[in-house]
């Protein structure tokens, strides 16, 4: 199995400060994957010496906290405009684009959303976050919380703020959403905790 830098290195044409910060993103992405509830895949444009396909999935993470999308393995597909219309789109408008109606996915209802990776000036990829709904439901609170912060992660990766560019991975895991989630405002008043944080600090003896 080839590495994200190895696929990037052999299919396109990205400098190394955006491999880079695709391995940044790929670091961090299982918190927001699980946020999200969704596939999170990540599609680089192909060289130009490739163009029987567009796009090509370099990574690939499944939400820990709903079912997957895709149980098979996808990294490596490619990906043509015809089947992923909105994969050339986001890249270029550099906006996120979001399917109006759900998809059928080998019998599953699947909704998409295409987010354009932004670093300094322009586009180097498009994070496609995919959403199994074969099991609808009302979302509790905790789910409303999670679905705002993912959104809210998914324009940052747009507007190119996220992840930052000092970000070192953590090597002993990244912080996982069950283990406890603040939300905070601007001015760093806890707006939203999880029962699970919440918990937490009533171990630590905090009201």
């Amino acid at each position: 199995m080839s590495t994200l830098s190895e696929l990037l290195a052999q299919h396109t044409q990205l400098s190394g400060a955006a491999v880079g910060h695709l391995q940044r993103i790929v670091a961090e992405w299982q918190l927001l994957a699980d946020l999200a509830f969704a596939d999170l895949l990540m599609w680089a444009p192909l060289d130009a010496a490739e163009a029987a396909a567009d796009f090509l999935c370099v990574a690939h993470v499944r939400p820990t906290t709903g079912p997957t999308v895709h149980p098979e393995d996808v990294v490596g597909t490619h990906a043509a405009e015809t089947e992923y219309p909105q994969l050339r789109q986001a890249l270029l408008q550099g906006c996120i684009l979001r399917d109006e109606q759900p998809r059928w996915l080998l019998g599953v209802p699947v909704r998409r959303e295409m987010v354009p990776v932004r670093l300094g000036e322009r586009q180097i990829a498009v994070l496609g976050r995919e959403a199994n709904l074969a099991v609808p439901r009302v979302p509790s609170p905790l789910e409303i919380a999670y679905l705002g912060i993912a959104t809210d992660l998914c324009q940052m990766l747009a507007d190119g703020t996220f992840p930052d560019a000092g970000t070192t991975p953590d090597r002993h895991g990244g912080p996982r959403a069950g283990d406890g989630l603040l939300r905070l405002d601007a001015g760093g008043i806890v707006i939203y905790a999880s029962p699970n944080a919440l918990s937490a600090y009533h171990r630590m003896g905090h009201a």
